[in-house]
């Protein structure tokens, strides 16, 4: 689970990040192995639901505005679609 870690880490979530890396790094010398287990697979089954979400909402917390949601296999792609539903609007 320190991988979660270090993804919302990357993905600018620091404080979450770091929790639960702390959290994680702690956890197993608490001598509860099932609890380890468990806990690890909550919470990396909240994160690929939430995932996304999460991020998003981080965003919107730091000042950016959700304009439009696309579905794109790059960035440029993604951009392409953004200025033509600009371009729509207009």
């Amino acid at each position: 689970c320190l991988l979660s870690s270090f993804w919302l880490i990357y993905k600018g979530i620091i404080g979450l990040g770091v929790g639960s890396f702390i959290f994680f790094l702690i956890l197993p010398f608490l001598g509860l192995p099932i609890l380890d287990i468990l806990i690890t697979f909550i919470f990396v089954i909240y994160l690929g639901s939430n995932g996304n979400k999460i991020v998003t909402n981080s965003l919107i917390q730091k000042g950016y505005k959700f304009v439009i949601n696309v579905n794109a296999d790059s960035a440029e792609g993604a951009k392409a679609q953004f200025v033509v539903s600009q371009s729509k609007d207009k």
